[in-house]
């Protein structure tokens, strides 16, 4: 368990380190996570993380499907910095979408 919260901080904390959609004179740090799991402990990682570099979690959950389903609509203008889905079925699916999509 500790790994697993270990991996989702060093996640979120890339995802705000190389985000380009946020530009060098804004105030406004925050990280978007699009999240196919409801589990209590990851909302415990994001809320860690809030605290300890100030970077804003907002967190986006829905069904893998659904999440998938959204990518689909919004395509090169999605907000997701980060997308967490359950199992490889859900992640092959959005590999897909991501391969052919381009």
């Amino acid at each position: 368990m500790k790994k697993l919260k270990k991996f989702f901080y060093t996640a979120l904390t890339f995802s705000f380190l190389f985000n380009l959609n946020i530009p060098a004179n804004s105030t406004q740090r925050e990280v978007k996570v699009y999240s196919g799991r409801h589990y209590n402990t990851d909302r415990q990682v994001f809320k860690r993380f809030a605290e300890e570099t100030g970077v804003k979690v907002r967190l986006i959950e829905a069904a893998g499907i659904s999440l998938i389903e959204r990518l689909k609509r919004e395509g090169a203008n999605s907000q997701a910095d980060v997308i967490l889905l359950v199992d490889a079925a859900r992640i092959t699916m959005l590999l897909k979408l991501i391969y052919y999509s381009q």
